[in-house]
This record gives structure tokens, C-alpha cells and sequence, in this order.
């Protein structure tokens, strides 16, 4: 357990460093100019709510992610492919003892949260200028939602995630300043009553 866990930082540090390689190489070549991403027509309009109009593009963002989220769910914790894909997360050994080739299921699983990223930059584009700084301006607070929902819970990331959004807004409305520390002040606080996160369990972690 100890050589996994020394395992997993090193390829979390090592993928950190790919990361800087990557985006050193694009600015490099495209520099830092941001390049604009047109809305969609069909959602270049406004919805009104109640006293308030709201962009509909972001509205239909938050409806696409409720519904990508709700099938990434249920195709972990529902079918035999979730299954599968739980038990060599949390019982390697285990389940390799039981005849399923782990190591199989690596790359797919790998390819499949990449393919999930890529979607969420294609979904932001339109709202933020498309920049090779893009996604490590939210990578922290990304890590910050995840470890107060729970690693390995993805109810828990969706409720922190909402709930990060909320206070920092709120935030926002008194002092700009208190939207950046929202997530960090939060995920401090969740992390001293509870460990493993709102919806993790320690031996996920």
C-alpha cells in the first residue's frame, strides 16, 4: 500500500510536469494571446428568470453537465462496467485474484476522464478566451472541489462543486477578494470534521 502510494505522487508530480511542458511549448509556438470562441447561434440569446435575464448558453452548460454527470454516475455505480472499474480502484490485488486483468482497464479509464476534460474545455470556450493558460487557471480549484466532495465520489463533486460556485459568488458580491480563498477556506474547514472529504471514505482515500 505504502509503494502504491509513493507510486501515485510520483505520477501526480510527473504529470504536473507534463503539464508545464505542454503549455510552455504551445505558448512557444501560439504565444498568450487569447483567441475567442463564437457562441453557438441557436444560444447567443438571453432566458429571463423571474427579475433576472441569464445567457442561455450558460444555461444550457449547466443542463448539459447535470445530464453528463448524471450518466457518468450511473455508469459507474449501476452497470457491471462501473463495477469493474470501482473494485480495481479501491481492491487492486484483490481483484486481479478474481481474474480481472486491472491493467486492462487503465488506458480506456485513462482516455475516458481526458475525453471529459476536453468536453468541459469545449463547453467553456465560449465563455473565457481559449488560452494555453486555460485549464491550469482552474486545476487548483478543481483539486479543491474534489478532495472536499470525497475522492472517488462523483455526487460528492457535484454538490461540492455547486456549493464552491455559490460561496464564491456570494463572496464575490462584498469583496472581490474573498471569491479566490472561498474554495481553499472551504475545503480547510470540511477536511478538519471530516477527513476523507462530504462524500469520500477513508478507505478511498
Amino acid at each position: 500500500m505504502k509503494r502504491m502510494s509513493v507510486l501515485m505522487a510520483v505520477a501526480f508530480v510527473d504529470m504536473i510536469g507534463l503539464t508545464l511542458v505542454l503549455q510552455d511549448a504551445v505558448r512557444l509556438r501560439f504565444g498568450l494571446q487569447g483567441q475567442p470562441y463564437a457562441t453557438p447561434t441557436e444560444l447567443a440569446g438571453s432566458v429571463t428568470l423571474g427579475v433576472i435575464s441569464y445567457p442561455a448558453y450558460r444555461l444550457f452548460v449547466v443542463a448539459f453537465c447535470l445530464v453528463a454527470s448524471v450518466a457518468v454516475w450511473y455508469v459507474i455505480e449501476r452497470t457491471r462496467l462501473g463495477m469493474v472499474v470501482r473494485a480495481a480502484t479501491e481492491r487492486a490485488d484483490l481483484t486481479r485474484a478474481l481474474g480481472v486483468n486491472v491493467d486492462r482497464w487503465i488506458t480506456p479509464m485513462f482516455g475516458f476522464g481526458l475525453g471529459l476534460a476536453a468536453l468541459a474545455g469545449v463547453l467553456a470556450a465560449p465563455m473565457r478566451n481559449v488560452s494555453p493558460l486555460m485549464g491550469s487557471e482552474l486545476i487548483i480549484l478543481t483539486f479543491a472541489v474534489v478532495v472536499i466532495g470525497g475522492m472517488g465520489s462523483i455526487a460528492g463533486a457535484i454538490v461540492a462543486g455547486f456549493l464552491v460556485g455559490v460561496l464564491s459568488s456570494v463572496g464575490a458580491i462584498f469583496d472581490p477578494a474573498v471569491e479566490g480563498i472561498v474554495a481553499f477556506a472551504l475545503m480547510a474547514a470540511v477536511l478538519l470534521v471530516r477527513p476523507a472529504g462530504l462524500f469520500g471514505s477513508l478507505e478511498t482515500r
